[in-house]
């Protein structure tokens, strides 16, 4: 449930090249050429590095095989600035390290080992579990403060405000290590920035601000056309109002220095407090066509979507299919 990720470096690469140009973010995309003419690209997208030289001058390097391919960074970042590249990977260009021309880049992730990153990713969370996850967020660190970005008419942070666990924004901010909201090291365009002594976990569950399913339901449409009976899915919108159930990702997530063995103890009883909150459920997966369970499984699942599903006839979780002419495939509680 909770990823603990402290970056490990490759072995440097040792290589420099004759030029290097990019940037970007999501992915980080650089492109460059070897003394020899050869052109190199390199790619950072969801915590994997990889780094491509043609094998001849004018060959394309991205059919090459990669010299580096790597998982270094946390689940989902991907962005780093050039000179965050070479200093990494022991890159130069013409000899030297570039030096930092991206003003961002003191927030891209640190993949010297130094910093930990935590993401956890909590699947299918009702509104109303949302609550409960928040609730046992703020008891787990009973002495920090919740806040919540004020944004001006251009989206950029005018102030953060000090909030209750009944908040009703997209992403609010747990801080331990302070109790004054002046205190908090801030960024218009990031909001909330990484400050020695403080613990900033971010929250984020867009429930909370757009409380309805938003997800199509057009394969859940051809389903029941093809079936000939009206199925129920969870999530979807246009479902009728007393069995519509709307759900989302909550996502949490912070860092904080590899050495604070105390921080990571405390996030790690967080975590087992959230587990008892979500406890595994024995799922089926159910030919819709036959009606015979074709697999069966288990992973956790909020309670409340598990008495929705129990609560009434034909409810699914999930309703899909493996491909054009296969069966339909249902997901429920066992």
């Amino acid at each position: 449930m909770f990823d603990f990720h402290t970056p490990k470096l490759p072995k440097p690469l040792n290589l420099d090249l004759a030029l290097l140009n990019g940037g970007g973010s999501c992915p980080s995309q650089f492109y460059g050429q070897t003394h020899d003419e050869q052109d190199v690209y390199v790619r950072y997208r969801g915590g994997r590095l990889s780094v491509q030289i043609a094998e001849k001058p004018g060959a394309d390097p991205i059919s090459a095989e990669p010299i580096l391919s790597v998982d270094v960074g946390p689940t989902l970042d991907g962005t780093i600035s050039q000179r965050q590249f070479c200093h990494y990977f022991g890159v130069t260009v013409q000899g030297v390290v570039p030096t930092e021309t991206s003003p961002d880049a003191d927030r891209n992730t640190d993949l010297s080992g130094q910093t930990t990153y935590l993401r956890a990713y909590l699947d299918r969370i009702t509104l109303e579990t949302s609550r409960v996850i928040l609730k046992v967020c703020t008891q787990a660190f009973p002495n920090a403060i919740l806040v919540r970005p004020v944004l001006d008419e251009k989206f950029r942070l005018k102030e953060l405000a000090e909030v209750t666990t009944d908040v009703t924004d997209d992403g609010v901010w747990l801080i331990d290590g302070t109790t004054s909201v002046a205190d908090i090291k801030t960024c218009p365009s990031r909001y909330v920035l990484p400050k020695e002594g403080q613990l900033q976990i971010h929250l984020r569950f867009d429930l909370w601000k757009w409380p309805r399913p938003r997800s199509s339901q057009r394969s859940c449409e051809f389903a029941s056309q093809d079936l000939g009976r009206k199925l129920i899915v969870a999530g979807l919108r246009g479902m009728p109002k007393d069995e519509e159930v709307a759900f989302s990702s909550f996502q949490i997530s912070t860092q904080f220095p590899t050495s604070d063995i105390a921080a990571r103890a405390r996030l790690s009883v967080l975590g087992d407090a959230l587990k008892a909150k979500l406890p595994e459920a024995g799922l089926k997966q159910v030919n819709l066509d036959t009606d015979q369970v074709v697999a069966t499984f288990t992973r956790p699942l909020d309670p409340a979507l598990y008495q929705w599903c129990k609560s009434g006839p034909n409810r699914w979780l999930e309703v899909t299919r493996e491909s054009g002419d296969g069966p339909w495939l249902g997901v429920c509680p066992e």
